[in-house]
């Protein structure tokens, strides 16, 4: 059922309800930036340098790089500046001597020389197979296959892990597979899709196309863009760019959506095309998680799951004097708006605090409000 999201609390819920969740911050704003977690990791700058921290605030990689280096994947992280692999512990693995690629599916390509000679290892740097010549390797593994372009004539295909050539290179374009299908574009400029064994199953019909993510693809066609399934069935129509995961996503209204949701920046939609709640702020609009939501508005922001109902109290800008940077699992990073330094937040359950003697139901509200408080 669509519902309007009315940011406030009922009176009685906020007093009456025994289940409580905090945000507590769990990493001091002493950063000057925090790129974003992964795998627990995130890069971050402190005093002109870059190293790497872990969601408790310690210290995985010591900060004493010029530019960053790429998110851990596979329990590894690629310092370029190194030329090193590390593990989420700070351990150094295994080094390269010209460039890498990121690990996924617990392989990474290693490029031999500037020309594209590469060669596919293991999360310890042993070989598995080197590249064929006349072979660059374009990207890393998805679905157990790689994106290569033939150096002859400028096409794409896929190897797989054993270095065989999968799908010929026959293609102008191609993007890695994900969810079983890859988006191939043709020698007219047109995308389509193929399935693991190189057969196109959605034509090439349209000017623009990303890859599947929980059985939906954006696609555009005739400047009009759309969510098709894996039949190449459109199914949600007038939509801009965005991406589903756990059977919702965050889109900008449109003009096909009712006029009361107009008024809105942000919308959660499900996979009929539903809008089920509304943030007037788009870039405060992030997930939490698979199925919990932050929402940010011109005065502050809160958490909400998947139906709406609001599990953190609403945290004034003002009061918090935080604003959020970008979201990793249930850990939030957020930017304190009066030193501009980075820290991170966490949503977690805890225990009411106890009213004071004689305060009123409007000074408790605020109160907890102040410390980071909502009722469940």
């Amino acid at each position: 059922m669509k519902r309007y999201f009315i940011f406030l609390f009922s009176l009685f819920s906020l007093i009456c309800s025994g289940q409580t969740e905090k945000l507590e911050l769990i990493i001091a704003a002493d950063y000057d930036e925090i790129v974003g977690f992964s795998e627990g990791v995130s890069w971050a700058r402190k005093d002109g340098l870059w190293g790497a921290i872990n969601t408790k605030g310690g210290i995985v990689i010591p900060f004493k790089f010029q530019i960053p280096g790429e998110d851990c994947s596979n329990d590894r992280i690629n310092v370029g500046e190194e030329k090193a692999f590390y593990n989420s512990r700070g351990e150094k693995v295994f080094t390269y001597e010209i460039d890498a690629y990121s690990f996924s599916e617990s392989l990474s390509v290693i490029l031999l020389d500037r020309e594209g000679r590469y060669q596919v290892v293991s999360t310890y740097g042993d070989v598995i197979f080197k590249g064929k010549d006349g072979q660059i390797a374009e990207g890393t593994f998805h679905d157990g296959l790689m994106v290569y372009m033939d150096t002859s004539s400028g096409l794409f295909g896929y190897v797989n892990t054993k270095g065989e050539n999968a799908i010929p290179a026959k293609f102008n374009d191609a993007l890695p597979f994900s969810e079983g299908l890859a988006v191939v574009m043709n020698e007219d400029g047109k995308y389509g899709f193929i399935d693991r064994t190189g057969q196109l199953v959605i034509p090439f019909s349209f000017n623009q196309a990303t890859s599947f993510s929980d059985g939906y693809a954006w696609c555009e066609s005739n400047d009009v863009g759309c969510f098709i399934d894996k039949y190449g069935s459109i199914k949600i129509k007038n939509r801009e760019y965005a991406e589903f995961k756990s059977g919702l996503c965050i889109v900008r209204p449109s003009s096909s959506d009712p006029e009361s949701y107009r008024q809105f920046d942000a919308l959660i939609i499900d996979k009929e095309g539903n809008a089920l709640f509304a943030s007037t702020n788009y870039n405060q609009t992030l997930r939490v998680g698979n199925n919990n939501f932050l929402l940010g508005f011109e005065d502050g922001w809160a958490i909400l799951d998947e139906s709406g109902n609001q599990l953190s109290s609403t945290i004034p800008y003002s009061n918090y004097i935080y604003k959020i940077s970008s979201v990793y699992s249930d850990v939030i990073i957020v930017s304190n708006t009066k030193t501009k330094k980075c820290g991170a937040v966490k949503l977690h359950k805890a225990d009411p605090i106890e009213r004071r003697p004689g305060e009123s139901n409007a000074a408790y509200i605020q109160r907890m409000a102040r410390l980071g408080y909502g009722i469940k």
